[in-house]
C-alpha cells in the first residue's frame, strides 16, 4: 500500500503564513481607509460647494432690488462688514379700485398677487405707485406708508376677493394720486448677519423687525456652518471706492466661506476642516454706471 503523509505544517510555516496574512491585511485595510477618507472628503466638498452656491443665489437675489440713494429714504438701514439691514421686498399686489377721497387705505386684489408671503401688518410697510397725471411721468412717485391692518373682503369690481390695507404715515393727497391697477409692494426690515451658535459654530442667519416694539425676531440659521470670517460685505459707490455711508452704496461685494461640519482627514494627511469659498458682486438698481 501507498504511504500517506500526515506531517502537516511546521510552526515556522504557520508563523510565516500568519505574518504574510498580517501584511496583506494591513495593506488592504490601509487602502480601504484611504479610500473611505477620500470619499468623505469628496462628499464634504460637494456639500460645501452646494452651500456656497446656494449663498450666491440667496444673497444677491435679496439685495439686487435695493435702492440706496432714494431721496425719500434709502433701502439700506445699516451696512456692516458681516451684517446688513435693509428693506426687503416680500409681496406684490395691485390696487383694484381708486381710493375714496379722504381715505387712508387702499383696496388690492387678493387673488392676483406674488412674492414670498402675504402682507403682514406686524412687520410690513408698503410702497404704492402714485400717478397723479397719467399724461406725464414727471409726477410719478412711490408713496411709502406703514401697514396698520389688512382686512379680507370682496371689495374689488364684480365682488371679487380683496384686501383692504389700512395705512399710517401717508397724507390723504398722496393716496388720492393712486389709481386702479397701481402696484403695491410689501416691504419688511430684514437683516442678514454672521452669528455664532451655542456650540461655537458660525452661521449666516436672518431675522426681521417687528413694528410693535418687540424688536427683532429670533435669528434663524440660513446657511452654514461657516468659518469665523465666513460672511463678508464690502460696499462701493459708483466709482468703485469703498464707502461706509449706506446712502452712497451702488455695489456690494460678497464673500462666503463655508466649512465642513466636522474635521476630516485632509489630502495633506492632516486632520482639519474642509473649506470652500465663493465671491460675487451685486449692483443695486440705483447704480447708473452699469
Amino acid at each position: 500500500m501507498r504511504a500517506v503523509n500526515n506531517r502537516g505544517f511546521t510552526l515556522v510555516e504557520l508563523s510565516a503564513a500568519l505574518a504574510l496574512f498580517g501584511v496583506v491585511s494591513a495593506v488592504a485595510f490601509r487602502a480601504m481607509l484611504v479610500g473611505q477618507q477620500a470619499v468623505e472628503r469628496h462628499f464634504a466638498m460637494a456639500d460645501l460647494s452646494a452651500s456656497t452656491r446656494t449663498a450666491m443665489v440667496i444673497i444677491p437675489d435679496e439685495l439686487r432690488g435695493l435702492n440706496a440713494t432714494d431721496p425719500l429714504g434709502g433701502d439700506i438701514a445699516s451696512a456692516g462688514p458681516s451684517s446688513i439691514t435693509y428693506k426687503a421686498l416680500r409681496s406684490l399686489y395691485f390696487v383694484c379700485r381708486t381710493p375714496a377721497a379722504g381715505s387712508a387705505e387702499v383696496v388690492v386684489a387678493a387673488r392676483n398677487w406674488g412674492g414670498l408671503r402675504a402682507l403682514d401688518s406686524q412687520v410690513d410697510s408698503v410702497f404704492i405707485f402714485a400717478d397723479g397725471d397719467p399724461r406725464t411721468p414727471e409726477d410719478d412717485s412711490w408713496i411709502r406708508a406703514s401697514v396698520t391692518g389688512v382686512a379680507p373682503g370682496a371689495g374689488c369690481p364684480g365682488g371679487n376677493a380683496s384686501l383692504t390695507v389700512s395705512l399710517s404715515g401717508v397724507s390723504e393727497p398722496g393716496v388720492r394720486a393712486v389709481r386702479a391697477g397701481a402696484p403695491v409692494r410689501g416691504v419688511e426690515v430684514h437683516r442678514l448677519l454672521l452669528y455664532r451658535d451655542r456650540y461655537g459654530d458660525f452661521w449666516m442667519g436672518a431675522s426681521r423687525y417687528r413694528k410693535s416694539g418687540s424688536g427683532w425676531t429670533r435669528t434663524q440659521p440660513v446657511l452654514g456652518p461657516l468659518t469665523e470670517t465666513g460672511l463678508r460685505f464690502e460696499y462701493r459707490d459708483n466709482s468703485g471706492a469703498l464707502v461706509s455711508n449706506p446712502s452712497l452704496v451702488s455695489r456690494i461685494d460678497i464673500k462666503v466661506v463655508a466649512r465642513s461640519p466636522r474635521k476630516l482627514h485632509l489630502a495633506s494627511g492632516e486632520v482639519g476642516f474642509s473649506v470652500d469659498s465663493l465671491s460675487t458682486s451685486v449692483v443695486l438698481r440705483n447704480n447708473t454706471h452699469f
